[in-house]
């Protein structure tokens, strides 16, 4: 059977991911013919305890060779977290989410998809565009002090870092985040050179990113720097001059392609060389604090 919905897929969700609030989000199904007559709903439930699921009932967009296809445009008005799933309508069946992302039919509760819908007027801040954030716990990441006096009487200490949490449910059923495994923000300064290998890999990427990021420096000073130094001039090249953007004033300005060549030879050795000692480097730090 074919995929039936998928929401990594732009042809059954648009738009990709989270949506702005009061954004229309379409959605689509295909439906083979096997399955037999069906009058596919959409059910949407914001997360809350007083949300209640709402049907949306599915147009139908056409056929294709065995295939059933519709579709509903929902506009989500409200930020928050949404579920979803399809009801078939016929013999109590059911799209829910497959291990796969992929839709499976079942005549059970299981898995929905889930949509998030932010604020209307919220914008990224600029200053961590396209940043990785790395996340600790730090009760469980590092005791830097061990046997000091312990901070939470209602705590049940964890000698074994490596020990299984207390799970269990109390008299009225509850589950109590009861464990406390002694980390500290000792422990987090102790484990700085090992914070600076997991982030090793995006600081060389923002490296090699940086170097093949020119257009600050060639568009600034096209045509505005004069060089005096007289084997620059030579060159072609001037004094405030990356690799890459003498490469690029050789081949676009001076149909140099042969000097163009070795430098874009050399921009690849230093990055290549650069990457080789810095990985090399955060392997051996990652191995000593595994």
């Amino acid at each position: 059977m074919s995929c039936l919905f998928n929401s990594y897929d732009p042809y059954f969700k648009q738009p990709f991911g989270a949506v702005r609030a009061g954004q229309t989000v379409h959605l689509s199904l295909c439906i083979p013919e096997e399955l037999g007559y069906v009058d596919p709903h959409l059910v949407l439930q914001k997360e809350g305890k007083y949300d209640v699921p709402v049907h949306y009932r599915m147009k139908f967009d056409g056929q294709t060779p065995h295939q059933n296809h519709f579709s509903v445009d929902v506009v989500l008005g409200d930020p928050g977290l949404y579920f979803y799933y399809f009801d078939l309508y016929t013999d109590f069946r059911r799209i829910v989410r497959g291990a796969d992302n992929c839709g499976v039919v079942s005549w059970q509760e299981g898995e929905s998809w889930q949509i998030t819908v932010y604020e209307p007027d919220f914008q990224t801040p600029e200053c961590i565009k396209g940043k990785v954030f790395y996340q600790i716990f730090p009760d469980r990441f590092c005791e830097g002090i061990e046997n000091k006096p312990m901070p939470f009487p209602d705590r049940l200490y964890q000698a074994d870092k490596h020990a299984e949490p207390f799970w269990q449910p109390n008299e009225t059923g509850g589950h109590l985040n009861e464990d406390y495994f002694g980390g500290d923000l000792e422990g987090i300064r102790i484990k700085l050179p090992y914070l600076l290998s997991v982030q090793g890999p995006s600081l060389v990427t923002d490296f090699v990113r940086n170097v093949n990021n020119f257009n600050v420096i060639y568009l600034l000073t096209q045509d505005v720097f004069v060089t005096n130094n007289q084997q620059l001039a030579q060159s072609n090249a001037k004094e405030i001059d990356l690799l890459v953007t003498w490469l690029f004033r050789l081949t676009q300005d001076y149909y140099n392609y042969k000097m163009a060549a070795v430098l874009g030879i050399m921009v690849f050795i230093v990055c290549a060389v650069f990457t080789v000692v810095c990985f090399h480097f955060i392997n051996k730090k990652e191995a000593t604090f595994s």
